[in-house]
């Protein structure tokens, strides 16, 4: 079986990007689901 893995340090700054889409994915879920229960009220 082969296994190939991802190179991380393939371009610079990487981990920094990788760092902030997480911040924006956590960010959009809590609105989410904030907007659900607003949503919910109304």
């Amino acid at each position: 079986m082969i296994d190939i893995n991802p190179n991380g340090t393939g371009f610079p700054g990487i981990e920094q990007l990788r760092v902030i889409v997480g911040a924006v994915v956590t960010i959009g879920l809590v609105l989410s689901v904030l907007a659900l229960i607003v949503a919910a009220m109304v």
